[in-house]
């Protein structure tokens, strides 16, 4: 139909709906009592006599965009206030809850089909298919692709015009309002039905939404029963509208059936597939072919204006609809998760909100998650004040199943703490902290980070490589001791030290007997080995076993520092005099078993390497911060080498953390030290033992904890509790991931205003969390979704395999024969084997009297 077309061009806003799952309003797919019109379709009629201004009817463009799997909602309105205001209430109310944002939508004409859909102007839409119909083409459309549903509606400026047209298809001639004459009537009209049958049309018509209908289906009948049925057998038409119920009863109802609008239909295809072209096409028909009721919709491809679609205006060089105000129901899909599930972009209704300076990534912040709705970064903010930087250094407990995102939660951390998104060193030496890890599966987690390390940091990076079996690291506490004895100049820490690693032997096969010959004598070598010795468990056995050496190491401890390991010393020589068979044997009954663990004697019985120093490593130096991995691959390794190693560096770093209290707290430079499935060496005495001080006292020292724990079953005994406890009193901060709901479970009341609802609610999220974090001097419990890989945020430096990761040679390794030959030389050399002297001569003559026989055998063959 031709009309007359407003021409002024005034600008559209593009809105974004956003969905709310959560919301107590009545369901979306609900529609207004008034004959199923929906609030919006009301609100694009009543646009032109807002705006008020005369010859001019704004336009209005309702689009769903699916892309990369999800479909999103966009508006384009007027930029009038009233008429925003009025459009976002009538979306609210027919969605049932959402919230609107300022959009963005830019389209690409590179592998897009674009195609429209046109009908007959005269003839009515089946307006009772169901909107959702639309959703099957959706569904067509794969991750890789794209699809634009676009709607653009301008109401007429000249619907008297427009009802005269429609009238004039009753009459032969041009209708008007004087040219009512039944006589003037169309002769087709005539032979299908009565005079009285066709002054109710009439009338019907002058009502014009009514006659409108009534006008289509008067054609209906026409075209259905043509002359071959007699008018008596015809439906009444005035029983037919009441089978329709369309009332009508009010004012306001009559002045809204007033009114048609042009409407624009297209459909835009982003994929270089031809046959999916060609697929959706046929899908499109089928769908205008349901659509089309009396009428005949065609289906056809066209060149778009990507401007005035982006923007939401009619394009006049593009077939238009003449549509009535219930037409444009059906075409007015307002999809929701309830409906659709995932597949709709939605976002949560939220219990809390997040304070504002959380919500940033700068340099310097330490981005964890992302806004659940907004999707904005959310992160520990950088720290102005003392305050600021003690509600940053909490102790962190992370408790999820596998596949939970608590591995990238971990990565991120790392990234972000040791500042690889900085582009130049300056800028990294601003805002880089150190950072010691642990990757206990295998070593996927540390394969990743050095993705991200450029050139110009590898200086900075520490790999202790656990996989390396060729090349072992050394292991122990000698870089502790020459901390005490060369800054703080005090003697005696031998004695601790031996005691906590004479414990983690003895925990580590699973020994917890209390006999003489291990707390007093192997504890007194051991402190001597350190003290005077090469500080290592093998030394201790030589001074245990080699009298002559037992001398030489009791001459070299000072009189003065080393008085009480001397007396121990002299005590073991009485007991060895009286009866070294017995204590020797119960010696041996413990620590062979340790010695058996090949992997674990060439890293525990090395002497000390200078370049290995955790001090400087936590604290940093003049040329910046370190980033220490420590790789403890726990499939490869013999369960006791990991569980020994594991505990060793736990154990090694909180020592290292109290010693910083001999420098002034504004000194102490923050430090993350992650643990990841801590729990695995909760079998440790002298793990559990700090267990509960984890949540209090790193704080001071600026050491901030990230740990992970499946649950709180892995403490034993009143620890436990004491545990349980510190945690509530010291309040840490807390990442509860999906699976981890024994933890949740324990300390729900510190995740208030959220329940095990909501941690239920977490499977049916895609990578979200439940996070309890202080900052500002208060604790942020929230629902965020997890940050995504850095993969997905930032260029990798280099590619690496997980093969070639393991195959990295230690920097701070020794090859493993020259290790296992000097640890031979002193065993063979504190053990007797004479025994077996006359039995290996024999032995090695039985060789070769075989080989000769062998040899016989090959020479008849």
């Amino acid at each position: 139909m031709k009309g007359v077309k407003s021409m002024k061009i005034v600008r559209n806003d593009l809105m974004k709906v956003i969905p709310i799952v959560g919301l107590s309003q009545k369901k979306a797919a609900d529609e207004k009592e008034n004959n199923g019109f929906k609030s919006i379709v009301d609100e694009m009629f009543i646009m032109k006599n807002l705006v008020n201004e005369e010859g001019f009817s704004p336009s209005f463009s309702y689009k769903l965009m699916k892309d990369n799997g999800k479909i999103h909602t966009y508006l384009n309105v007027i930029d009038h206030d009233t008429v925003q205001k009025r459009v976002r209430h009538a979306v609210y109310e027919d969605l049932g809850g959402c919230r609107f944002s300022d959009g963005s939508l830019k389209l690409s004409d590179e592998n897009v089909t674009a195609f429209i859909v046109s009908s007959a102007d005269y003839f009515s839409l089946n307006f009772d298919l169901g909107s959702e119909e639309i959703s099957k083409l959706f569904a067509l459309i794969g991750s890789n692709e794209k699809l634009l549903y676009n709607v653009t509606v301008q109401e007429r400026v000249d619907n008297e015009e427009v009802k005269n047209q429609l009238l004039s298809m009753i009459y032969g001639e041009e209708y008007t309002a004087t040219n009512e004459s039944q006589e003037k009537m169309a002769p087709l009209w005539k032979s299908f039905f009565t005079e009285a049958e066709l002054k109710s049309l009439e009338e019907k018509a002058k009502q014009v939404k009514d006659g409108y209908q009534a006008v289509r289906n008067g054609w209906a009948k026409v075209k259905g029963f043509v002359k071959r049925t007699p008018v008596a057998e015809m439906v009444d038409l005035d029983e037919q509208e009441k089978q329709r119920e369309l009332p009508h009863k009010t004012e306001k109802q009559k002045a809204k059936a007033k009114h048609f609008a042009e409407v624009q239909i297209m459909f835009l295809l982003w994929t270089e597939n031809d046959k999916k072209k060609d697929q959706f096409q046929r899908a499109l028909e089928r769908w205008a072919a349901e659509l089309q009721g009396d009428t005949i919709i065609t289906v056809s491809r066209f060149e778009p204006d990507m401007k005035k679609i982006e923007k939401g205006y009619i394009d006049p060089t593009q077939p238009l609809m003449m549509l009535y105000r219930r037409e444009l129901v059906p075409l007015m899909w307002m999809p929701t998760p309830d409906q659709f599930g995932k597949e709709i972009y939605h976002e949560q209704k939220l219990k809390t909100e997040i304070a504002d300076n959380m919500l940033t990534d700068v340099l310097g912040s330490l981005p964890f998650a992302r806004h659940f709705n907004t999707r904005e970064f959310i992160a520990f903010p950088p720290y102005d004040t003392r305050q600021q930087l003690d509600d940053r250094v909490k102790t962190m407990l992370l408790s999820g199943g596998q596949g939970g995102g608590k591995t990238t939660f971990i990565i991120n951390q790392i990234i972000e703490t040791f500042a690889l998104r900085a582009k130049s060193r300056e800028e990294w030496r601003k805002h880089a902290k150190s950072v010691v890890a642990f990757d206990v599966a295998d070593g996927e987690m540390f394969r990743e980070i050095m993705r991200y390390i450029p050139d110009w940091l590898q200086d900075r990076v520490i790999f202790l490589n656990h996989a390396d079996f060729e090349n072992p690291v050394q292991v122990g506490f000698h870089d502790l001791l020459k901390l005490n004895r060369e800054t703080l100049k005090r003697t005696g820490y031998e004695t601790e030290i031996a005691n906590m690693d004479t414990q983690m032997l003895l925990d580590t096969i699973g020994d917890d007997s209390k006999v003489q010959a291990i707390e007093v004598h192997l504890m007194g070598a051991l402190q001597a080995s350190y003290a005077a010795g090469e500080g290592n468990i093998i030394d201790a056995i030589k001074i245990l076993r080699d009298e002559t050496y037992r001398k030489q190491i009791f001459h070299k401890l000072d009189r003065k520092k080393h008085v009480m390991i001397r007396v121990a010393l002299a005590n073991y020589q009485k007991e060895y005099m009286k009866d070294s068979a017995t204590i020797l044997k119960t010696i041996d009954n413990r620590i062979l078993q340790v010695m058996n663990y090949d992997d674990l004697t060439n890293s525990i019985t090395q002497p000390h390497m200078e370049e290995i120093d955790f001090w400087k490593w936590t604290m940093g130096d003049e040329n910046g911060p370190y980033l220490v991995l420590i790789f403890l691959p726990s499939g490869s390794l013999q369960e006791t080498t990991f569980n020994y190693l594991f505990a060793h560096y736990f154990l090694k770093l909180w020592k290292l953390m109290k010693f910083r209290d001999i420098i002034n707290e504004d000194d102490r430079p923050e430090t993350l030290i992650i643990v990841d499935e801590i729990h695995q060496i909760m079998n440790h005495k002298v793990v559990v033992d700090i267990f509960p001080s984890l949540f209090k006292e790193p704080r001071k020292y600026r050491f901030r904890y990230v740990m992970s724990l499946h649950g709180l079953s892995s403490i034993q005994g009143t620890k436990k509790k004491e545990t349980i406890e510190s945690i509530k009193n010291n309040r840490c901060n807390f990442g509860f991931f999906v699976g981890g709901e024994e933890m949740f479970n324990e300390f729900r009341a510190l995740m208030e205003p959220y329940d095990s609802n909501d941690f239920n609610h977490l499977a049916n999220l895609e990578y979200c969390a439940l996070f309890s974090v202080m900052v500002n001097k208060k604790s942020q419990v929230f629902l965020g979704r997890l940050l995504e890989p850095p993969s997905m945020r930032m260029e990798p430096c280099r590619e690496l395999d997980l093969m070639e990761f393991r195959n990295i040679k230690n920097r701070f390794g020794r090859p493993v024969d020259e290790v296992r030959g000097k640890r031979v030389e002193i065993i063979e050399k504190v053990y007797d084997f004479s025994v077996f002297d006359d039995e290996e001569k024999e032995g090695e003559k039985g060789c070769n009297i075989h080989e000769e026989s062998l040899g016989k055998v090959n020479m008849l063959i």
